[in-house]
């Protein structure tokens, strides 16, 4: 009997002890993946065409928008999904996303290119060739828009939906278009720290337990 409750003893502590570690781990790798606003970063379309060069606004229609992520990370709730577009090489862009509908009506009268992808790789049409180009800064259309030398949209927002692109230098040649994903977890601060105090507390049981039973093994030695 004696000899069973040693081996429970020790069966408890292990598994104090690991679970304190994982508690740990977890945290760890939390933090240094998405702690303090951090995303990881999913590699999409790559769009590479010569004809880029000469277009000033790209038109590309967001059919569907799916991000895969493993295993791990899709035990994770309420994930934060967007949408990065950037530019080889680097230039400042204006962009926005158009509902499907308003495409027609918001190009009439302008040029863009347009990009769409066929059985295996990316073709480039014009909209309307010879035309002026179509000046997204002045188009009130759009139900998201930003600025910038790489710009994100929510997936949410950017599925269903047609994504125009400036380029608003015009001396740029633009070699290739990106359309990677961001993933991030609004909550992953509030994880690491209830995990490590978690950890915390495990550890704590554990070393308490540890020296109850070398105390109590002492005492009945010299008894």
């Amino acid at each position: 009997m004696r000899r069973f409750r040693r081996i429970l003893v020790v069966l408890v502590l292990a598994l104090l002890l690991l679970l304190a570690l994982g508690a740990g781990g977890l945290a760890t790798a939390l933090y240094a993946f998405f702690g303090s606003g951090k995303s990881v970063s999913a590699q999409g379309p790559q769009i590479n065409l010569n004809e880029l060069q000469s277009c000033s606004v790209v038109l590309i229609d967001l059919d569907r928008i799916d991000i895969s992520r493993s295993d791990q990370l899709a035990l994770l709730p309420d994930p934060n999904e967007e949408l990065r577009i950037s530019t080889v090489p680097e230039v400042n862009l204006n962009a926005g996303l158009l509902p499907r509908e308003a495409v027609d009506s918001s190009i009439l009268g302008s040029d863009t290119c347009i990009l769409t992808f066929g059985s295996e790789s990316w073709a480039l049409t014009h909209s309307a060739l010879g035309l002026p180009w179509l000046q997204v800064g002045e188009n009130t259309g759009f139900t998201k828009s930003a600025t910038g030398t790489a710009i994100t949209f929510d997936v949410d927002s950017a599925s269903n939906s047609t994504l125009i692109i400036e380029f608003t230098d015009p001396e740029s040649k633009v070699e290739q278009i990106a359309l990677n994903a961001l993933v991030s977890y609004p909550n992953a601060d509030s994880w690491v720290l209830g995990l490590a105090m978690a950890a915390s507390a495990l550890l704590i049981l554990f070393v308490v337990l540890v020296v109850t039973v070398i105390v109590r093994s002492t005492k009945g030695s010299q008894s």
